[in-house]
């Protein structure tokens, strides 16, 4: 096995030597990423961090995992690997693009359940380890270094990271200050137009969510015409994160809007470039020297026990079945959390997809008093995302984003948690008065 050694400097050269000495050691691009990484406050003289998670410490509403369906899920793995695992599966890919076999699997399920306006096929996607990887990646073959992307806030704090540090590409923040209305299409538009012209930045993108993280709401068909005629008017791409498509859970008849996939336009009824449009699989199906831009070097990355798993669980015949439950087992959740908020007349944003809820926590708060009562609640047990995380400004204070995909016993306990620390704030808040 081959390996990378580097001279151990010898006591004589002192720390401040090593510091010069820093630059000429590593690449432009190696550089551009370590300032990134502590530009986030990661630094390589630092410890690593303890594990998330553990039995002694609170329960955990800040990250955005779904546990709804984890035991069919576990269930169904263990199967396959105990039944269909097989000497092959170690080698390298069947593909230098990719597993062909995951890729058929993607194929069929997309043009099954995103209902794409043109059918999907293998050699328009490209695979990589996770949904981060393949938006960074994607963002990095359409940007130089330095260069923005527009995205409607509040969005994924992710992003900032990623792309970041992946790409050395950042966000050209388009503030919807109403979050109520943040997926209105005329409100849409008008903040996208002035971040976009007030930008300093090279601008060569417009990133939407849908379903929305951390709102949970959806684009309706109009909206994401617009934008796609947004972009194409700026010679801008358009990318789609949808990594949330299957979790809508609000019912058809309380007139929210269903989810629409970016795939579902009629590109050319809009007169719009389709090499410019993308969903973040990625999906781009009108473009294939991105896709082999994108394929290529991500193509080693995906375990072959992944693509496995995730051919088994894409060509399942409980496919159907499991995504029912998940919808409705996260709609039972949703149900749990938002029955705690309007008991202490909680303002919230009506969710109708994802995993969590933004709600008003500590209305009328300054940034000390979200600060601590974030620290109150994990001290009491729970751990919350603040609002300010998702770049929703300071004028609008006191908002959380609580994950609710939790076990039904964890879920359980994490609300009586929730309802004991509103009821002890509601109680200070008269005394204060």
């Amino acid at each position: 096995m081959a390996a990378i050694t580097s001279m151990h400097p010898g006591p004589s050269r002192d720390r401040e030597t090593l510091l010069m000495a820093k630059p000429t050691i590593k690449s432009k691009r190696s550089i551009a990423k370590l300032d990134s990484l502590e530009g986030f406050g990661l630094r390589a003289e630092q410890q690593s961090s303890p594990k998330r998670r553990r039995i002694d410490t609170p329960i955990d509403l800040s990250i955005a995992e779904n546990w709804s369906i984890r035991p069919e899920l576990v269930s169904l793995f263990r199967d396959v690997i105990r039944n269909e695992l097989s000497p092959e599966h170690l080698s390298y890919s069947d593909s230098h693009r990719g597993d062909t076999k995951t890729m058929q699997a993607l194929s069929t399920f997309f043009n099954h359940y995103f209902n794409p306006h043109i059918s999907v096929k293998p050699s328009q996607i490209a695979l990589s380890p996770g949904s981060s990887s393949s938006l960074a990646g994607l963002v990095g073959q359409i940007c130089d270094p330095g260069e923005g992307v527009l995205v409607p806030a509040p969005f994924w704090n992710g992003f900032d990271f990623h792309f970041a540090v992946h790409a050395q590409v950042h966000p050209v923040i388009a503030p919807m200050d109403d979050l109520e209305h943040a997926f209105d299409a005329d409100a849409l538009l008008e903040s996208l137009t002035v971040a976009y012209e007030k930008s300093s930045l090279q601008t060569r993108a417009l990133l939407l969510t849908t379903p929305g993280n951390p709102l949970g709401q959806c684009y309706t068909p109009d909206t994401l015409q617009r934008c796609a005629k947004f972009c194409q008017d700026r010679d801008l791409h358009l990318i789609c994160d949808e990594v949330y498509a299957l979790s809508y859970f609000a019912k058809s008849t309380d007139g929210s809007s269903p989810f629409h996939s970016i795939l579902t336009l009629d590109l050319a009824s809009l007169a719009c470039d389709p090499s410019r449009i993308h969903m973040g699989c990625v999906v781009s199906q009108a473009n294939p020297n991105l896709i082999l831009a994108l394929q290529l070097p991500t193509s080693t990355e995906v375990s072959a026990l992944t693509t496995l798993c995730t051919t088994a669980l894409l060509t399942s015949p409980t496919l159907a079945e499991l995504v029912r439950v998940n919808r409705e087992r996260l709609g039972a959740s949703y149900k749990a959390i938002t029955n705690v908020l309007q008991a202490h007349r909680v303002q919230y944003i009506p969710a109708t997809a994802g995993l969590f809820v933004f709600a008003r926590l500590k209305p009328n708060a300054t940034a000390k008093d979200e600060t601590d009562f974030q620290q109150r609640l994990r001290i009491t047990g729970i751990v919350v995302s603040p609002g300010q995380a998702y770049h929703i400004g300071p004028e609008n204070r006191g908002w959380y984003r609580l994950t609710f995909a939790l076990p039904p016993a964890q879920l359980q306990q994490a609300l009586a948690i929730l309802d004991q620390c509103l009821t002890d704030d509601e109680a200070e808040n008269v005394k204060d008065t």
